[in-house]
C-alpha cells in the first residue's frame, strides 16, 4: 500500500483537548503530520488519513523535552471544531491551516 505523510502548520484559535492527554492545550500554532493511505481501485488518487501526529510545545519544567500525540482523523477534527467553538475570533479570513514550504 503506498502511503504519504504531510506535513503543516495548524493554528487552533481556541483551547482544545486531543484523546489521550488529561489537559487543556492552549491556542496557537502547532507543527502537525498526517499520515495517509493511497485507496486502491479508483481512477485517480484518492488518500484517507490514518492518523494524525501533533507537536507540542516543550514543557516549562523540561523544556528540552518534546512531546507528541497521536491522533485519528476524526479526533483531530473534533479537536480542531472544539478549538473554533472556543477561539474569539469571528474573523472569516482567520487561517486555520497554513502548509509548510
Amino acid at each position: 500500500m503506498t502511503s504519504r505523510t504531510i506535513e503543516e502548520t495548524v493554528t487552533f484559535v481556541g483551547p482544545f483537548r486531543l484523546a489521550g492527554l488529561n489537559e487543556d492545550l492552549p491556542a496557537g500554532d502547532y507543527r502537525v503530520e498526517f499520515d495517509e493511505d493511497l485507496v486502491q481501485g479508483l481512477s485517480f488518487p484518492v488518500y484517507r488519513r490514518v492518523r494524525v501526529i501533533v507537536h507540542l510545545p516543550a514543557d516549562s519544567k523540561a523544556p528540552r523535552r518534546s512531546r507528541c500525540v497521536a491522533t485519528d482523523a476524526a479526533g483531530f477534527e473534533a479537536a480542531l471544531a472544539t478549538s473554533k467553538i472556543n477561539g474569539t475570533t469571528d474573523d472569516p479570513e482567520f487561517p486555520q491551516s497554513k502548509p509548510q514550504l
